[in-house]
């Protein structure tokens, strides 16, 4: 079986390259820079490369390179991932703190920090993965649940308190987001949620990255030790992967070959 659909995994000791065509050059060696533990890369329209990781972010251009720092609220930050959307660049740690980038001044500033509109309750909150929709919401996939932000306004969907793991946009009305529960589909404009998988059985582990194809209309799933899922919304049909010698290593990201 080939799949048209490239799967990265976080290994511990070294990465296995299989293409022979792509060059990699190690940014620290040709800057004399120390940037570690990096934790999302993206290109913006301007062709200029990001990275991220908790002590700044990155930003290379042909034959430059510049360190941003963030105005961290609070400093207990573990991973700053980066989003690139509607030609603005954003940042956001694991502790719900979210950044937009202004190329105007040319640093970073924060929209919201999470925790400051919770209650105590949630000032352990865990900010997995968010994303923007077409009409410029934030949606913040969270330990403490779904959350949208719009206009200083942080709104809990259904009103339910449950981890969401991973989310990402099925079309331009629609997300799909991860939870413990399974996998459910958010209409953003009634704010009403389905189930497309509810997972009773337990068989998935923790989501570690989402992919919907929309040529062959299926989401793909990566999890931390169980391998590689699938649903098919033509059929509602939710399978497993399974291939002889899959490594069982966290799949972090997922993209279209």
């Amino acid at each position: 079986m080939r799949f048209g659909i490239a799967i990265l995994f976080l290994l511990i000791s070294s990465l296995h390259l299989l293409s022979s065509d792509m060059k990699f050059y190690n940014i620290n060696s040709i800057y004399g820079i120390s940037m570690r533990e990096t934790s999302s890369i993206c290109k913006d329209d301007n062709g200029f490369i990001w990275t991220s990781s908790k002590t700044g972010i990155l930003r290379v251009t042909d034959g430059d390179y510049r360190i941003y720092s963030l105005p961290y609220r609070t400093a207990d930050v573990i991973t700053v991932k980066l989003i690139y959307k509607n030609s603005q660049l954003y940042a956001y740690t694991n502790n719900g703190q979210l950044f937009v980038y202004d190329e105007l001044h040319d640093n970073f500033g924060l929209i919201v920090d999470l925790r400051e509109l919770l209650t105590e309750h949630y000032l352990h909150l865990v900010l997995s993965d968010m994303t923007i929709d077409e009409s410029g919401k934030y949606w913040f996939a969270t330990s403490a649940g779904l959350y949208r932000y719009d206009t200083e306004t942080l709104t809990l969907i259904n009103e339910k308190h449950i981890d969401v793991t991973r989310i990402t946009k099925y079309d331009d009305t629609h997300l799909i987001f991860a939870t413990s529960e399974g996998i459910s589909m958010l209409d953003v404009n009634i704010l009403n949620t389905e189930f497309l998988y509810r997972d009773i059985e337990n068989n998935m582990s923790y989501t570690s990255c989402l992919y919907y194809d929309n040529k062959n209309n299926r989401l793909w799933l990566g999890s931390n030790s169980e391998g590689l899922y699938y649903y098919d919304f033509k059929d509602r049909l939710f399978e497993k992967i399974t291939l002889k010698g899959f490594p069982k290593q966290p799949i972090m990201a997922i993209r279209e070959n």
